[in-house]
Order: C-alpha cells, then sequence, then structure tokens
C-alpha cells in the first residue's frame, strides 16, 4: 500500500466510523506509515469535518507523539496509539472510539463477554481500563498498553469509550463496529433475561470462518457505497 492510499484509507475509516456513530466529535484513528517503523498517521481533532475527512487531513506524528507533519490540531490522546502501536506488532491501525453502549457497559462495572456472532471479536471478554479521564501522559499510554494485553482485539475505557485494533484499517473498523453491536446486544439481553454467550467451540469456528478478511472487505466496500450514495461527488473522485 503506498503512502497516499494508506492517508486516504484512514480519512474514510474515519468517516464510515462516523456515519456509524460510532466515533463520537473527539475519536480518532492511527495507522503505521508504511514502510516507516517509527511513523505514524493519525486523524485531527475535528468537529464539523468529521463527515468530509479527507487524505489531506491526516497528520503524520513519530511515535513519541510529536506532530511531524500537518496543519490541524493533535489530540491531546496521541499518547493511547503511540503505545498502542508500540506494544502490539499486529496493531497496524488503532482506533479510539465514543461509542456508546459499550461505554455504558463499562460503567456498568459488568463484563463484555460476547454474545453475538460478530462479538467473538471480543474473545474471552474485554479488558477494562480502570480510569476515565483523558489520556494525555506517557504513563496513562503505558497504561492502556498494559490493560489491552498481547491478545485482545478491544479494551474498555470505563466512563470514556474504548480502543479497538486490527492488523488492517478494514479489520479496526469492523472490529469497532462489532463490539460496540455486541455491547448493544448484551445489553438488551439482560434486560429480558440471562444472557448466553459464546461458547468456546462457536468462538473457534466464528474467529476461523467468518472474521477473516472476506468480511472485512465486504463490510468496508459496504461503507464506501454508503459513502458514495452520501456524497454524489465521490462516486467520480474514488
Amino acid at each position: 500500500m503506498g503512502r497516499r492510499e494508506a492517508r486516504q484509507d484512514l480519512a474514510d475509516c474515519y468517516r464510515y466510523l462516523t456515519r456509524l456513530n460510532l466515533m463520537g466529535t473527539f475519536g480518532h484513528v492511527s495507522m503505521r506509515v508504511p514502510g516507516v517503523a517509527d511513523r505514524l498517521y493519525i486523524t485531527p481533532v475535528v468537529s464539523s469535518i468529521a463527515g468530509e475527512m479527507r487524505a489531506e487531513d491526516v497528520l503524520t506524528i513519530d511515535l513519541g507523539g510529536q506532530k511531524l507533519k500537518g496543519t490541524a490540531k493533535l489530540s491531546p490522546e496521541v499518547p493511547i496509539h503511540t503505545w498502542a502501536h508500540r506494544s502490539r506488532a499486529d496493531a497496524e491501525v488503532v482506533v479510539h472510539s465514543h461509542a456508546v453502549m459499550a461505554t455504558a457497559v463499562a460503567i456498568s462495572g459488568t463484563p463484555v463477554v460476547p454474545v453475538s456472532m460478530h462479538g467473538a471479536v471480543c474473545g474471552d471478554g474485554l479488558p477494562v481500563y480502570d480510569d476515565a479521564s483523558m489520556i494525555t501522559t506517557a504513563e496513562q499510554g503505558k497504561g492502556v498498553a498494559r490493560a489491552l494485553g498481547d491478545r485482545a482485539k478491544g479494551l474498555l475505557l470505563r466512563g470514556h469509550g474504548i480502543i479497538a485494533i486490527g492488523a488492517s484499517v478494514r479489520e479496526a473498523l469492523v472490529n469497532t463496529f462489532a463490539i460496540e453491536d455486541n455491547a448493544l446486544k448484551l445489553l438488551l439481553a439482560r434486560l429480558i433475561g440471562t444472557p448466553q454467550r459464546l461458547r468456546p467451540d462457536e468462538m473457534e469456528r466464528i474467529q476461523r470462518i467468518t472474521l477473516t478478511p472476506l468480511l472485512f472487505d465486504h463490510f468496508w466496500n459496504d461503507q464506501k457505497r454508503l459513502d458514495r450514495m452520501t456524497f454524489p461527488a465521490r462516486r467520480k473522485s474514488r
């Protein structure tokens, strides 16, 4: 993947998450710069342009969180991204979202366990970072990395939001959506009765057969189609 394409994918991912009501005003997405181990692309702090994020809006930073390229404002929560990328070789893309349902479950103090098919991305249950404040220091970033561990695809930030990672921008998009979708179904099931979590054999089959690049591509292409329907001018540009 070329660098221009990578920045475009990151901008597209941000727009898709915004339209899915997963991002919120202050969320952000980062990606390793292709071919450069110590550089990241990251979306800026935005409000009115969230649904119009472009490749040109994406910033370049180093793993110390210093802005190297771009004029837009960098989020003070950049330690979320720098330390997640540092700690996980498989974290090519990191999403910080203010997803409502997953955040609500974390606030309740009850675990987010997998109850739906796509919720298998939650594994044995998502870990929780037990601090509701903004993550702005290296020490907090290290704490996030420790809480994320070496296997989880996501992390709940109590009273704050979630983090989702992926080996590609498409996987990170699906993981963010799946964590929130699973949390919604978990909350609804608790209103009705006792939720039934996925069995280990179901988890294994779903992770092996369903949660694959084929699904990631299908979901991405659906979002691209919806994006072009919302903004007809993009039919020619991409």
